[in-house]
């Protein structure tokens, strides 16, 4: 799946205040955590979110783990 479709299925209705401040630098996170890590790794996508999730939790991202949270029950 490539990284502009991944996005839109996984982040569909999430609204990202980072797009509008910095999109360039979003641009690049996105480019990296959506596809060059996504499409490297051998974790199924389930897997994935779930490492992400507990990763969040750790290190209390309470933010970020809301819009992930949402991106994995998509």
């Amino acid at each position: 799946m490539d990284t502009e479709k991944r996005i839109h299925k996984l982040f569909a209705g999430v609204s990202s205040p980072l797009k509008r401040t910095d999109p360039e630098f979003a641009e690049i996170i996105t480019n990296f955590s959506q596809g060059e890590a996504a499409e490297a790794n051998k974790l199924t996508e389930k897997e994935q979110m779930l490492c992400i999730l507990s990763a969040l939790l750790g290190c209390q991202g309470m933010g970020e783990f809301q819009n992930m949270l949402h991106a994995a029950l998509n």
